[in-house]
């Protein structure tokens, strides 16, 4: 039969296969006819196989399938029986022989030199600067050529590439185009690493290569390129790379053989580790560790998610502690029986467990650990956590461990922290559970005690923060305290906060809150927190923390826990800030912490938070700057000692120049509306100042002096140490003595040098034209920086009061003190209970200087008057201050502000928890200065008494602060006044007046009124006529004053007298009160020789005249009236000015607040 094309021989085969189907033709007559096609075609198979597929669901799905399935079933098998003969059957497998056994000859002598080396130049130049598609052209141009083989090709261009390793884009990229397979790509580098294999020699420490063997690093770069590209397969070329831990065994069976034996360790120590312990060669580390030499490579190339999944199939170290206790004692039923034995005699070592009987029992729970650690901490640490005061005598028998299991223990710790079945919180009150502060306690003290590592403890509390959870910072707090000797600032003394303003040296030797260091601890704790910069990542966390309890977790969690948690993030950085300052050199802790705009802008923290964390920096970079003028003057020839003018011009220079650069860096973190309401270099000024830059704490420093003198008498006096001990422990108490005294030197001149640039800017540091400047330094300076820390509140009180001493232009003292004693009832009521303790210190410093004020005239006159910050009105062409009488008014509103505040959230029964516990913490810091009227006195013990005993059985919490208060209240050593001694002192009673005022009793109110009327209209000139104000300025005043009047006797209620504003005993500040009686007036010592109504106004008249005068006649009138003035001023005088009292009293109501208008 004639050839025919496959198209046409496929529809024979199909038209065939059909026709059976259909019973048109038998199966006998359609393989006869496709024999005959078998010579037409040789894909006939091929064809046949597909028809059949096709057709196969025609025959079994049909109608007619009964039928038609034997007979398709016949053809099927006679075409599968030809296949079957002897005949075929010998083709078969000489053809599958020929396929699949027969292998590819090559004669290598027919492969030319000549072309490997051509192809070796071309690979070698990287293409000329040539494409890869290019250049691929040409490598197959040579394989054909040369008759080169294909996969030698391959290996010659990876070798290539392990040469020019710098070109590895053009390498890659022509693998690429020549489609190497990815199997046969890891074959190839897999057989270079096992020829590394070969040849090593090992050594008691470690093994290395023979000569000439070491693995390069250029393989490892080709291979970290391939893995990148997903050319080869990562796991499946770790298959043929040697790692290290293969080779263990060898490396422990020779130790074992160049051992030496025990007794003679001590002996040789010292010389086989010279010997055995080479130095470190990274080169022969990498070239015999592939492994590890494979990973470096994939972190040099950025290929860091590869990297971790080859180091994260090696064993980590609690993952195998945990197999540890789990797994190993499950499978393997022996250990789990030495377990239970285990647990049964450390159960008999602790019941028998004291203080006396720690070093024996401590032998014992030594050797448990040695046989199952983990049983017997676990128990440990259940029982410690239920009896804390089994914590002394556990850290006490722990020292028989090893490091090994000390490390058991951490993770034991670690495990028992982390644990989800236990609560962190009691269920009964949201307080911290007993079981967490016993840990952390025993954390603490075994951290101490023992050189434990303690990456693992601080990379958990580390993650613990990033997982927005605080608890855990007790653990942090214990480990600083007990390690570093550093408590937290909020339980410090009034002393010790004091010594906290001084020097370096006095903060540890006064300020320290135990009376030993432990230095090796401390230096341990630093080394530690500086690894890796672990203090930097807890600083900026605990910071962030803060905030994130404040707007996330108190959403869930009650009030008062809400506030604990805040002051514990804030006492933590605190504590941590101390350490570091203390224990890390300037410069070291200048370049590790990120400088404050870098905090705010990129770590969100806030600005006390990063001006904390970044003011030790600042004054380091102004001594130096300061410290290399001096030398540049001393380089320039001029040798001759500075004096004091100069230096300060230098130390200004320095200090400018840093708060230049600091007021440009945080220009953008200061919002737009800040800026506009105060200079922004008073800003940055207050915030970079320190109690250490404006006040010598000069007590402390004696105090501390003297601490030393009483020890060096007691080493003398001591008889039981040795004369060189006590000569050595004398000269060293002496040398500190003389760094104290040096200390308190230098910071003698530098807070002289920081007032004298305060006394330099006095003019600039505030600025007019600004309305809301008062207000807006208090909310974002002062407030924030007071709550921050109760050293913090110190250094703000003294620096408004040194602010005010300075003569600041601008800087209203007094309506800055008013306007924090008007508001203090909305702002004591959102603080947390350390927050309360620190407004309470800075409303006290600052009432306390005010009471000192109000309790002698000339200290006034002295330190506050023709002071800018007594200014209450500012006009375009005179200001008005306050004087004294108004200043004991102003005090007066003050006492009876705070009294309100405070009753307004005492008096109310099962009030909120929070506004009455910061109510009684301010009135207790408050005790030496309110309340000192009498009758604020006995209403405050009243309203305290019913506080403490509602709150009995209830918040016993709240009714023991309650009787603290009370105790503290009664016990305090401070002058008590009456109302009229507080703001007007008293006069002695003449019979005279005496007299008058039993007259006046008689007459009855109106008719007193009436009668005056009368006398003005019949005795005043005519000329007074026309002066109406001047008239209806007298009962106006009577009326307004009358509404503040103190009950009193029966008696003398129905008399009107005049009263100077101000002048009453207590009572709400914010009723208006009518003035008293005449005869009241007299009782309480007023004179009887009393000015006409007329003559008043005509006084009033000649005082308005006067006061048109030139300024300087006044002030001249005024320094003789005041050399004049009796030490206790006559109420007749007062009584004269009486109509005119609003302008001798010099007094804003809207600048000085509200309230003094409605005393």
């Amino acid at each position: 039969m004639a050839h025919v094309t496959d198209d046409v021989a496929t529809l024979c085969v199909l038209d065939i296969c059909q026709k059976v189907i259909a019973l048109e033709l038998s199966p006998e007559d359609a393989y006869s006819k496709l024999q005959d096609l078998r010579a037409t075609t040789p894909l006939l198979s091929s064809m046949l196989l597909d028809v059949l597929v096709i057709i196969e669901g025609d025959a079994t799905s049909g109608e007619n399938k009964e039928k038609v399935l034997p007979k398709f079933l016949e053809f099927v098998n006679l075409i599968c029986d030809q296949a079957s003969l002897p005949a075929n059957k010998q083709q078969l497998v000489r053809l599958k022989t020929r396929l699949y056994y027969k292998q590819a000859k090559y004669n290598l002598l027919r492969e030319e030199s000549e072309g490997y080396a051509k192809l070796i130049t071309e690979l070698m130049d990287a293409g000329g600067g040539l494409p890869p598609k290019t250049m691929m052209t040409r490598v197959l141009c040579l394989i054909g050529q040369f008759n080169l083989d294909p996969n030698r090709v391959i290996d010659i261009c990876l070798e290539c590439f392990e040469c020019c390793a710098s070109q590895k884009d053009f390498y890659i990229a022509l693998l690429k185009e020549i489609k190497a397979n990815k199997d046969y790509l890891c074959t190839l580098l897999g057989f270079k690493y096992t020829f590394y294999h070969q040849k090593k020699t090992f050594t008691r420490l470690s093994f290395v290569q023979a000569a000439g063997k070491e693995t390069p690093f250029s393989l490892y770069v080709v291979t970290s390129s391939l893995i990148r590209e997903e050319m080869i397969d990562l796991l499946k070329i770790t298959g043929f790379v040697m790692s290290r831990n293969a080779n263990v065994d060898a490396m422990d069976t020779g130790q074992s053989i160049v051992g030496v034996s025990f007794a003679t360790v001590a002996a040789i120590q010292e010389a086989d580790d010279a010997k055995l312990a080479p130095e470190l060669n990274e080169e022969v580390v990498l070239s015999t560790n592939q492994k590890l030499g494979l990973v470096c490579a994939l972190i040099e190339d950025g290929a860091w998610s590869l990297a971790k999944t080859l180091i994260d199939r090696l064993p980590e170290y609690y993952a195998v502690q945990a197999s540890w206790k789990f797994f190993n004692t499950i499978r393997h039923p022996e250990v789990n029986i030495v377990r239970g034995k285990v647990l049964g005699r450390t159960k008999y070592v602790l019941k028998r467990l004291s203080k006396e009987t720690v070093r024996v029992m401590g032998r014992q729970l030594g050797k448990l650990c040695h046989i199952h650690p983990i049983t017997v901490f676990d128990y440990l640490l259940s029982q410690v956590q239920t009896f804390d005061n089994l914590i002394q005598p556990v850290v006490e028998s722990l020292k028989f461990l090893t490091n090994l299991e000390f490390d058991i223990l951490t993770y034991c710790i670690i495990e028992q922290l982390a644990s989800p079945d236990k609560q962190q919180l009691k269920a009964s009150d949201g307080k911290l559970s007993p079981w967490l502060q016993a840990l952390a306690t025993l954390v603490g003290a075994v951290y101490k005690k023992y050189n434990v590592e303690l990456s693992g403890m601080l990379n958990y509390v580390t993650n613990q923060l990033k997982n927005e959870k605080s608890f855990d910072l007790l653990v942090l707090r214990e480990v600083i305290q007990n390690m570093a000797c550093i408590e937290g600032v909020a339980g410090a003394t009034s002393e010790q906060l004091e010594a906290l303003g001084g020097g370096e040296l006095l903060r540890q030797e006064a300020g320290s809150f135990t009376n030993t260091r432990n230095k090796r601890a401390s230096a341990r704790l630093r080394d530690a927190v500086l690894a890796g910069d672990t203090a930097v990542g807890l600083c900026i966390l605990i910071a962030q923390q803060r905030e994130c309890v404040v707007y996330q977790e108190s959403e869930k969690l009650p009030l008062k826990l809400v506030g604990e948690m805040v002051d514990q993030c804030r006492d933590t950085l605190l504590q941590l800030g101390t350490f570091l300052w203390s224990n890390v050199r300037p410069d070291d802790y200048a370049q590790r912490i990120p400088p404050a705009h870098s905090l705010i802008l990129d770590y969100h923290v806030r600005i006390d938070a990063a001006m904390y964390l970044t003011r030790p920096t600042y004054l380091p970079k102004i001594h130096a700057a300061y410290e290399a003028s001096k030398r540049a003057m001393k380089s320039d020839g001029e040798n001759k000692k500075m004096d004091t003018q100069q230096k300060f011009v230098f130390f200004k220079s320095a200090f400018d120049s840093v708060l230049a650069k600091l007021i440009e860096e945080l220009e953008p973190c200061i919002p737009p509306h800040v800026c506009r309401d105060i200079p922004i270099r008073l800003f940055v000024v207050f915030w970079v100042l320190s109690s250490y830059d404006i006040e010598v704490p000069s007590a402390a420093y004696e105090r501390a002096v003297d601490g030393i003198r009483r020890q060096i008498k007691e080493i003398a006096d001591s008889p039981v140490m040795s004369k060189s001990k006590r000569s050595k422990e004398e000269e060293r108490l002496r040398s500190l003595e003389n760094k104290l005294r040096d200390e308190e030197k230098r910071q003698v001149e530098h807070v002289a040098r920081i007032r004298a640039w305060l006394n330099s800017v006095r003019e600039d540091l505030f600025e007019g034209k600004r309305v809301q400047q008062t207000s807006s330094f208090i909310q974002t300076c002062v407030l924030p920086r007071v709550l921050f820390s109760e050293s913090d509140a110190i250094y703000s009180a003294k620096l408004i009061i040194i602010l005010h001493q300075q003569r600041i232009t601008l800087f209203q003292s007094l309506v800055f003190i008013d306007k924090l004693f008007i508001d203090v009832l909305p702002l004591i009521c959102a603080l947390t209970e350390n927050e309360a303790n620190s407004i309470g210190t800075f409303l006290q410093i600052l009432l306390c200087h005010a009471q000192r004020w109000h309790s002698d005239s000339a200290v006034f006159e002295k330190e506050c008057e023709g002071f800018p910050g007594l200014v209450s009105k500012t006009r375009q062409d005179k200001t008005e201050s306050v004087n004294y009488e108004s200043f004991r008014r102003l005090c007066f509103k003050w006492q009876m502000r705070l009294y309100t505040a405070f009753n307004s959230v005492l008096s109310v029964e099962n009030n909120e928890y929070v506004p009455v516990r910061n109510s009684l913490v301010v009135m207790t810091k408050l005790a030496p200065c309110f309340p000192v009227l009498k009758d604020l006195v006995e209403n405050v013990e009243k309203l305290i008494e019913k506080v403490r005993d509602n709150e009995k059985g209830k918040r016993d919490e709240l009714s023991l602060k309650a009787a603290s208060y009370l105790v503290r209240l009664k016990m305090r050593n401070v002058p008590i006044y009456e109302a009229s001694q507080f703001h007007r002192p008293l006069v002695k009673h003449t019979a005279k007046a005496n007299l008058a005022a039993a007259e006046r009793k008689r007459v009855a109110p109106a008719t007193a009124v009436t009668d005056a009327t009368k006398k003005l209209k019949v005795e005043k000139p005519k000329s007074v006529e026309r002066k109406e104000p001047e008239k209806k300025e007298v009962p106006k005043v009577e009326k307004r004053e009358k509404k503040e009047e103190p009950v009193v006797q029966k008696e003398v209620k129905k008399e009107v007298a005049e009263r100077e504003e101000g002048e009453v005993p207590p009572s709400p500040p914010h009723k208006k009160t009518r003035p008293p009686p005449a005869d009241k007036a007299a009782a309480n010592g007023v004179s009887k020789e009393r000015k006409e109504p007329a003559a008043v106004v005509k006084e009033v008249k000649e005082e308005k005249k006067d006061f048109k005068e030139p300024k300087e006649k006044r002030e001249e009138e005024k320094k003789e009236l005041r050399s004049k003035r009796e030490p206790t001023p006559s109420r007749k005088e007062e009584t004269i000015k009486e109509p005119d009292r609003r302008k001798d009293r010099g007094l804003d109501d809207e600048e000085v607040g509200p309230a003094v208008s409605q005393i």
